[in-house]
């Protein structure tokens, strides 16, 4: 691992125990070029609406494997991590690839807190799929009334 990875993968706590950081593992496998990044789209809430400080966000994702969480994150902070688990006969319709039989359960639905702050927030759905590929959907705007 190089000098640089390592200073920032390290950290020595005040116990004096070395810890590594998320994602520094060093022996992460390397990407599958033959697999998919999954895809997919937020359906609501719609660009520009107005919303509460509660909103549902639902969508879609398909991939080549298994769609296995989608994060849901708004002005670039974590809110929420939901799974696939709503039929969308419409969306299985349109491409019929993606279709994996008995799971095919690729809508999702959540539901997030915007925060105290009114006006607009950003919201950004990722899709990950059972090899860790990752892809973003969205994002979308809103606007929180107060």
């Amino acid at each position: 691992m190089p000098i640089a990875t390592l200073r920032r993968c390290l950290s020595i706590t005040s116990l004096g125990l070395v810890v590594f950081a998320a994602g520094c593992a060093g022996g992460a496998k390397k990407p599958d070029a033959a697999n998919e990044l999954p895809q997919g789209v937020i359906d609501i809430p719609a660009a520009n609406q107005v919303v509460g400080r509660g909103v549902a966000v639902v969508g879609w994702a398909i991939d080549d494997q298994k769609v296995d969480r989608i994060d849901i994150y708004v002005d670039g902070h974590f809110r929420a991590s939901t799974t696939p688990s709503v039929h969308r006969p419409d969306v299985l319709k349109a491409m019929p690839k993606y279709a994996h039989g008995a799971d095919d359960t690729v809508g999702w639905q959540t539901a997030i807190d915007l925060g105290d702050e009114p006006g607009p927030h950003v919201i950004l759905a990722q899709a990950v799929d059972s090899s860790g590929a990752t892809r973003d959907l969205g994002p979308v705007t809103v606007v929180m009334q107060k």
